[in-house]
């Protein structure tokens, strides 16, 4: 996963250092599991 530029950082995932596939999944798992909407 590439990150955004700082001044760009909107996201709930853009400031996470680079993750792989499966660390984005455990991620986006614990946002849901929160009952957080991932954006």
């Amino acid at each position: 996963m590439k990150t955004l530029p700082k001044e760009r950082r909107y996201e709930t995932l853009s400031y996470l250092p680079p993750l792989t596939d499966a660390q984005i999944v455990r991620q986006v798992q614990y946002i849901l599991d929160q009952g957080y909407i991932p954006a």
